[in-house]
């Protein structure tokens, strides 16, 4: 079209001789064939320069080299530093300033992937393990009859069943998928960027919480009191305490414990931290009737309230508790981590459950017993299975073990597809060498299981020739309910709770308050 409005203009006129006339026709054609030939190339060049544009902004890479800095894991400010003494010496030098809260700077790179393509790749993933979730389905045998769940009625006759060469071909895709997309999450040093990124926000949040427990002047700073239920697990009270302090957080409170003479509450105060360094029950004494932290009383000049165990049920009303996250960083952890809600809470636990020396001495020994820590050992899936009270109080049901393993054998067959898609090679794949794909193990399969069963050992033992299992029947003994007053019970849960938290994956049911702390 652009060519034949051009010629419009480039028609000739009055006679002329045959060969001049061709002459003329030809220069005439190239004359207007020019024009057209600039216009596409200039065409091609922006489509193509818009394209490239497109990309980068969704990539989110920047056009100039990136800094080499930024493709290197700095070293995490946790709270390993943080003492009854004081602040920890790094935090305090190098977050806390005079001037208040700051986004830290990210080493002035650009953010390794746009959010629009982050949000794709997950939707993606998530759509490969629904692939692989019908692949491990049991369906009703051939001609059996289905019952609607709702009506009870007769739906007709099952007719389709999958047959074992064809679910094996589905689970094999479905793993490539993911590995695939998992690597696309990686590549180009995407990973490392997000995994700095997500340290300095890590290290604004620890500073900030550092800040807000440790007023200038604690008879005037604002404080929300909380204490420990006696009749309530360890794992519950600590989410209560997360959940009391990202409210905390979100108002500008500072979180103490209320005393309270019972033995939980005694427990905890001799082997936890205390959460403030500075203030205590002096900063709150005289206040008389303490008001509960309410709908009402949530954004309130009240200086000291009480937030209450209760107050979680609420939580849905309650637009600041979980899974809300600071408003400052919410865009940035949406592009850096699926579960911005699960990596903030994260961050709480992390300051609420800090054990003192007696205790982490013991939570060590746990951990070099199973060699958690050692340097470059093997993949390890932490299996949390809860049992006994849960199922008789009716919050969960019981699952056999065989469901646990589905998702652990899942975990260590994409391990081998991952490992596989970084080693292949173009030459490989093009020269039909098999050897890349045949080697590509992760070494052995190795599970640590946490429970309050014994008897899950025992079921265990069925894959005891394809897996190393670490953990003990003793161990789940000291977690019977009628031993969970008991000291060593509360150090050994303790002890499982860091050992899952320092696994490559975890498998467990949401009714496990232990394995959704870790």
């Amino acid at each position: 079209m652009v060519s034949a409005i051009l010629r419009l203009g480039c028609k000739s006129k009055g006679p002329i001789g045959v060969k001049t006339l061709a002459i003329r026709r030809h220069l005439t054609r190239l004359i207007c064939l020019a024009p057209t030939a600039l216009i596409l190339f200039a065409f091609l060049l922006i489509t193509q320069y818009a394209m490239l544009t497109s990309i980068v902004g969704e990539m989110g890479f920047a056009p100039k080299p990136l800094n080499r800095y930024a493709l290197q894991v700095r070293d995490s400010c946790g709270y390993s530093e943080i003492t009854a003494s004081g602040f920890g010496a790094q935090l305090k030098r190098s977050l806390l300033s005079a001037s208040g809260y700051h986004l830290p700077v990210f080493n002035k790179v650009s953010p390794a992937i746009g959010h629009e393509h982050e949000l794709l790749r997950r939707r993606a993933a998530r759509m490969a393990k629904e692939i692989w979730l019908v692949s491990q389905a049991e369906y009703p045998p051939p001609n059996s009859v289905v019952l609607s769940p709702s009506s009870k009625q007769k739906t007709g006759q099952v007719t389709y069943n999958m047959s074992n060469p064809f679910r094996k071909y589905l689970t094999t895709v479905a793993l490539s998928l993911m590995a695939h997309l998992d690597r696309l999450g990686q590549a180009d040093g995407v990973q490392i960027q997000r995994a700095n990124q997500l340290n300095d926000l890590h290290c604004l949040v620890a500073s900030r919480l550092l800040k807000l427990q440790n007023p200038p002047v604690c008879s005037k700073a604002k404080l929300l009191l909380v204490d420990l239920h006696p009749d309530k697990g360890l794992a519950c009270q600590v989410h209560n305490f997360m959940f009391c302090l990202q409210l905390a957080y979100a108002t500008g409170r500072t979180m103490l414990l209320r005393p309270k003479d019972h033995s939980f509450q005694n427990w905890w105060v001799e082997n936890f931290e205390p959460f403030s360094n500075k203030c205590n029950e002096a900063s709150f004494a005289g206040e008389g009737a303490v008001p509960d932290l309410d709908l009402p009383t949530l954004y309130s000049d009240i200086r000291v309230l009480y937030c209450r165990y209760e107050l979680c049920y609420k939580s849905k009303q309650i637009p600041i508790a979980p899974p809300a996250v600071p408003s400052d960083m919410a865009s940035m952890l949406q592009n850096l981590h699926g579960q911005p809600g699960a990596w903030f809470a994260g961050q709480l636990a992390q300051y609420v459950f800090r054990p003192r020396e007696t205790l982490k001495k013991h939570v060590d020994e746990a951990k070099a017993l199973f060699g958690i820590e050692t340097p470059g050992r093997p993949a390890i899936v932490g299996v949390h299975v809860r049992r006994t009270d849960k199922i008789t109080w009716g919050e969960g049901g019981r699952h056999p073990f065989k469901n646990y393993m589905t998702h652990v054998s899942r975990y260590f067959d994409l391990l081998e597809e991952q490992r596989r898609t970084q080693v292949v090679t173009e030459e490989a794949v093009e020269s039909n060498d098999t050897r890349w794909y045949e080697n590509a193990t992760t070494g052995p399969r190795t599970m640590f299981i946490a429970t309050d069963d014994p008897t899950v050992f025992e079921e265990a033992k069925t894959y005891s020739s394809r897996f190393t299992i670490l953990g003990s029947q003793e161990r789940a003994s000291s977690a019977a309910v009628e031993k969970r007053k008991e000291e060593l019970s509360r150090r050994n849960a303790v002890a499982d709770i860091f050992i899952l938290s320092q696994t490559d994956f975890i498998v467990c049911t949401l009714s496990s308050h232990l394995c959704r702390l870790a």
